[in-house]
């Protein structure tokens, strides 16, 4: 159980001249949504995670006001989903998994369903990117619409990183 907090919808927060200076004020908001979270999990008796999706690399992150490093090092996430999906050949998922270093913090890398992840391929490919540089797991977004059988054999192959590595994958550039 837990709470998705989605950088990514609508990735401006401030003027982009004052978005780097005001960064102390998204930290503080998630201070208050960790206490808040700490407050109600010891009152359903469950731990309830916090996790975010956050622009591609941890400089554009930075740029738009949402230190992230910070939020690891501090405790204020559990998860961070790496970008939103577009560009994941070229999201440097390893940065993230460094930065989180011995928080805690999992780091998950970002498959979009519309764009390039255009077949089983593909996403095998940009699966096995993802547990090759450290990641914790994958987040998928906009799959909703695929059939069931999808789901089970696609979710199945790009969970297990060993047997991904026994199964056709294709890489590509981003852009």
């Amino acid at each position: 159980d837990g709470v998705e907090l989605d950088f990514m919808r609508h990735p401006t927060f401030f003027r982009p001249q004052d978005a780097y200076a005001n960064r102390y004020l998204m930290t503080d908001m998630l201070r208050y949504a960790r206490q808040r979270r700490d407050e109600a999990a010891k009152a359903r008796g469950r731990n309830i995670d916090v996790a975010v999706r956050v622009p591609p690399t941890l400089e554009d992150s930075l740029r738009l006001g949402l230190d992230v490093r910070q939020w690891m090092s501090e405790g204020l996430v559990d998860i961070v989903i790496a970008g939103g999906g577009f560009l994941p050949f070229e999201t440097p998922i390893r940065d993230f998994v460094e930065a989180a270093g011995d928080s805690g913090c999992l780091v998950y890398g970002c498959i979009e369903n519309l764009r390039p992840a255009v077949d089983d391929g593909i996403i095998r490919g940009i699966a096995s990117y993802f547990w090759a540089a450290g990641a914790s797991g994958i987040h998928l977004f906009n799959f909703f619409g695929k059939p069931p059988e999808w789901k089970r054999r696609v979710l199945a192959e790009i969970a297990d990183s060993d047997g991904l590595k026994r199964l056709n994958k294709r890489y590509q550039m981003d852009g």
